[in-house]
């Protein structure tokens, strides 16, 4: 208001109302005991000209001191950068605070100091832009002093909660607690008191709430210093605190010091606030002097004194949460509002001459060139937030989007076990850890109950196991199904740091955790429920911690993995059932032949039983043996060749009865093709068809001739005979033409056990006969589950095979017989 007025610097006082004053404490005390509102007249001296100024007296802003240029700067900016510091750490605390009782007192003790640092930053301004309040009494007066108050409930009650956490956290008995609680009470309630009253009956007799400046500033540092020389007196380790907020040593971690502190820190902070209780000590009294700079810069820098032990007290809770991300997004936001401000102030310098001249409003030109700069940067503040510039972006940030590229490619593993392993190399170095472990079972087509909490999920196959960098004490198979199902239903991630922790174990399941020496374990969730689990040790990089982006990180690692993983079993469950489904394809066909051969069998015995009881004896005998030879080939798709072999002499001695003489049997099968792999009753199915189609129509004396040769990829097994003849093959090339169930159901057997077309062949000539020519392939592989297959057929686990001698008359295998 004086310099309103018209008063400048170098004016040399001369009078006040008149009055002559030859001494500065003489001006002062006169001045001060003005009442706020009135006005005064003063000479000054200025050019030797004597100038009379009419300067209205107002209330000092409370705890504001623009006592010289670079104060008022230093103030200012110190408590912006307090601001952004606390408004960094509330936001960082946030997230922590839903599950940790020590992340609820950070936040209440950043929260109560931003009161104040916040609070006088918004007088700060105000004085800066609009300038001092008003008329005492007034509305601005008023919000002013309101906002004083506020700050003051801050500035007071940010000491009390600190020491009251320090005693909690330091192991302090109950008793003594409560004991020295009242005490510890006494001097805030006492200034919050004088406060309010001052602030609102304007004074406390003499003394009106800027004269509260030196107690508040001595009170605080003196509780700050005791709050950080606590953890040196009581220097014993914790744990953190529990629900109640009383002290809980089980998990506890080497190096914590009650309430965050740590020695030197603790040392620093307290020789600081000693320092400033003594030199604010020195100021006076309630009625001391706050008039020059050199006591206005001790008050101020006393206020800030706070940030000590804010980031002291917070700094071992905070560190565990996003700070990379808050400080990004503050950052991005503080540049979008700068861009902002200097764009939109620099379009109206530049078009306000403009708007001079055509008489345009420049209240819409400025709310459009505002809207029209807001959208172009909101724009590209949502691009710098999603892909900040490399300068801005951190490690972690560039960590996580290998991460992102990393699940990208998860759907492309076709091997579980390949994609574990990646999983478990992509998630530690992301977090840095020093060694960690991955632990999963696919579940199984087959229904059944399993998994953590007892949720009911699929019947689950054996663990499996991805390990990088393994150190002891190593993960059994014993602990992983222990860990396994000490997780709770729910899904949620156990960290050894309360700060992180989502799930709460009891004390036997925790200590299991930290016996194998996890520091956080992470479920791996399938369709609906955990199906595996990711153990993480401690980090590399000595007293580093994890923090929830380590933990997102994980969490979506183990997400993706588990429907990567739910993908990978269902294309196992596919390939079992269409496994299944041409097994039981093969099984139909394979049915179909057998009771058209005891059909066969049967008639032929019921001819023998009258005229020749004997052969039709001998004739159970060996329908007894082909019988006892289905039984054990039921399961196999394949069989040996001497296994079929000996079926097919059982038949033929069947057969061999009814026919008598007419029917003559040549065997030629060398040693090294008789283990080679056959489909089962398919040669005997083509030496049934040469007997009742070839042979039995002709008159005379038929010869069956049975041949095989080995070569290097493929058995040829020959049928043939010198019967009737087929006339519809005559003149023509090999036919791949069946006719019949037995032979069409074998050619389409071949095509679905070796996937060929064409392995069965026929040819027949007038007067020849007819030759039926099958190919097996012999050439080894590996199906997708990994069991042997020869040529492309799967091999069953209970393939049985035959035995040349099973009747025990001798079968002749390579000569001739009847």
């Amino acid at each position: 208001p004086a310099a309103e007025a018209g008063l400048r610097e170098g004016d040399v006082f001369l009078a006040l109302e008149g009055q002559i004053l030859f001494d500065v404490r003489d001006l002062e005390r006169v001045v001060a005991g003005l009442a706020p509102g009135s006005q005064v007249a003063i000479e000054v001296v200025r050019d030797g000209e004597t100038t009379t100024l009419d300067i209205p007296i107002t209330r000092y802003p409370t705890f504001v001191y623009p006592l010289s240029a670079g104060l008022w700067s230093f103030a200012l900016w110190g408590f912006v950068v307090a601001a952004f510091l606390h408004v960094v750490g509330i936001a960082t605390a946030l997230p922590l605070a839903r599950t940790s009782v020590r992340a609820r007192y950070a936040l209440a003790m950043i929260a109560l100091s931003a009161l104040w640092i916040v609070g006088n930053l918004a007088r700060l301004l105000l004085v800066e832009v609009v300038g001092p309040p008003g008329q005492p009494g007034g509305a601005s007066d008023q919000a002013f002093q309101a906002l004083t108050l506020v700050g003051l409930a801050g500035w007071i009650a940010f000491p009390a909660v600190l020491l009251a956490n320090a005693a909690r956290v330091s192991g302090a008995s109950a008793r003594y607690l409560r004991a020295t609680h009242l005490l510890r009470l006494l001097a805030p309630l006492a200034l919050g008191g004088l406060a309010v009253a001052t602030t609102l009956g304007g004074a406390v007799g003499p003394h009106t709430l800027d004269l509260l400046v030196a107690p508040l500033v001595f009170y605080s540092a003196v509780y700050i210093a005791l709050a950080a020389l606590i953890p040196i007196a009581r220097p014993e380790r914790t744990g953190d605190l529990n629900r109640t907020g009383d002290l809980q040593r089980t998990g506890d971690l080497p190096g914590d010091l009650p309430g965050g502190f740590s020695r030197a820190g603790s040392a620093l902070t307290a020789l600081v606030a000693i320092a400033a209780a003594v030199a604010v000590s020195g100021i006076g009294t309630v009625g001391g002097d706050v008039g020059t700079v050199a006591v206005g810069a001790v008050v101020v820098v006393g206020q800030l004194l706070s940030l000590a032990p804010i980031l002291l007290v917070t700094v071992a809770t905070l560190r565990h949460g996003k700070v990379d991300d808050v400080l990004t997004r503050a950052l991005t936001t503080l540049i979008g509002g700068g861009l902002f401000f200097f764009a939109f102030t620099g379009t109206l310098v530049v078009l306000d001459p403009l708007l001079q001249r055509r008489g345009a409003s420049a209240t819409v030109a400025a709310a459009l060139v505002g809207v029209a700069i807001f959208l172009v940067l909101e724009r590209m503040m949502r691009r710098l937030r999603q892909s900040p510039p490399r300068w801005l972006a951190t490690e972690r940030q560039r960590m996580r989007a290998r991460v992102a590229a990393f699940q990208e490619t998860m759907q492309g593993f076709v091997d579980a076990d390949a994609l574990a392993s990646e999983t478990i190399r992509v998630a530690a170095e992301a977090v840095g850890a020093r060694s960690a472990m991955l632990a999963y079972h696919l579940p199984s087509g087959r229904g059944g109950a399993g998994g953590a909490g007892g949720a009911a999920v699929r019947t689950p196959e054996p663990w499996r196991t991805a390990r990088y960098r393994p150190e002891p004490p190593l993960l059994t198979l014993d602990a992983v199904t222990g860990l396994f199902a000490a997780l709770p239903a729910e899904a949620g991630v156990w960290a050894r740091r309360a700060e992180l922790r989502e799930l709460v174990l009891t004390n036997e399941s925790a200590r299991r955790f930290e016996a194998v020496g996890a520091h956080v374990a992470v479920p791996i969730v399938g369709e609906t429920s955990p199906v595996g689990l990711l153990i993480i040790a401690a980090k590399r990089v000595r007293r580093a911690v994890y923090t929830l982006d380590d933990l997102d990180v994980l969490r979506s690692l183990a997400a993706s993995f588990g429907l990567a993983a739910e993908r990978l079993a269902l294309i196992e469950r596919e390939k079992e059932l269409a496994r299944q489904h041409a097994e039981a394809q093969l099984v139909a066909l394979r049915a179909q032949i057998n009771p058209h051969f005891l059909f066969n069998a049967l008639n032929t015995i019921a001819a023998l039983i009258d005229e020749q009881p004997a052969d039709a004896e001998e004739a159970v005998e060996h329908l007894a043996a082909i019988f006892r030879h289905t039984l054990r080939t039921a399961g196999a798709a394949t069989v040996p060749l001497g296994a079929e072999l000996a079926l097919v002499r059982h038949y033929l001695a069947i057969e061999t009865a009814r026919f008598g003489d007419r029917l003559a049997v040549t065997i030629q099968v060398p040693d090294s093709a008789l283990d080679a792999e056959v489909p089962a009753f398919a040669v005997q199915t083509l030496v049934e068809n040469a007997v009742k189609h070839g042979l039995e129509p002709s008159r005379g004396r038929g010869h069956l001739r049975i041949g095989a040769e080995r070569g290097t990829d493929a058995l040829v097994v020959t049928v043939a005979d010198d019967g009737v003849g087929i006339p519809a093959l005559y003149g023509a090339p090999e036919s791949t033409a069946h006719h019949g169930i037995g032979l069409s159901n074998v050619a389409d057997r071949l095509a679905r056990l070796y996937g060929q077309p064409g392995l069965l062949r026929h040819d027949s000539r007038p007067g020849a006969g007819t030759w039926a020519t099958m190919r097996v392939p012999l050439a080894p592989t590996t199906t997708d589950d990994g069991r042997r297959t020869t040529g492309g057929a799967l091999i069953g686990d209970d393939r049985t095979g035959g035995d040349a001698t099973e009747d025990g008359r001798g079968v002749n295998l390579s000569g001739q017989g009847t």
